[in-house]
């Protein structure tokens, strides 16, 4: 029996099988169809070798392994969609409220922080500066910088949520 008319018989053989597997991993027939043909295609064609006991099991094997592939690249091509629409959408809330709480966490902290911790906080959050820069150009450890902005933070958190602490 020639290679092609072997997988003829493999075809008919167990198609059905294929198929149902195929359709209750992806939940659609044609995308089933496909599954199982891109099977025999590369069979056909030389990609895959046929073993030559099991072959059953080894179909169905190719089956789900091409399912999953197909499952794992409609999961990438989600996640990729999501973070396209999520970064791309404007910010449709009013700008007016966005300034007056900006405003109103500045005055805050202008008049109630201590000096050194107001200006590490205006460094870090203003500036966007990393708590490396600020140690460096404050002449301050990192660790300093790190209880300046703690302590800034949680004044802020219980002056601007007093109920969530």
């Amino acid at each position: 029996m020639s290679k092609e008319e072997t997988i003829e018989y493999l075809f008919r053989t167990h198609y059905d099988v294929m198929f149902r597997l195929a359709v209750a991993m992806l939940h659609d027939a044609d995308e089933a169809k496909d599954a199982v043909s891109e099977v025999f295609v590369r069979l056909l064609h030389g990609d895959a070798l046929l073993p030559e006991k099991a072959t059953g099991g080894y179909l169905l094997t190719s089956v789900r392994n091409r399912c999953l592939d197909i499952i794992s690249h409609k999961q990438v091509k989600e996640r990729v969609r999501q973070l396209l629409t999520a970064d791309t959408q404007p910010d449709l809330s009013p700008v007016g409220p966005q300034t007056d709480h900006y405003k109103a966490v500045m005055e805050f902290a202008d008049s109630c922080l201590t000096p050194q911790t107001r200006t590490v906080f205006r460094l870090r959050f203003e500036g966007r500066k990393s708590y490396r820069d600020i140690s460096e150009q404050l002449g301050i450890s990192e660790a300093a910088v790190y209880k300046h902005l703690a302590q800034a933070l949680r004044k802020m958190k219980e002056h601007f949520n007093p109920n969530q602490q």
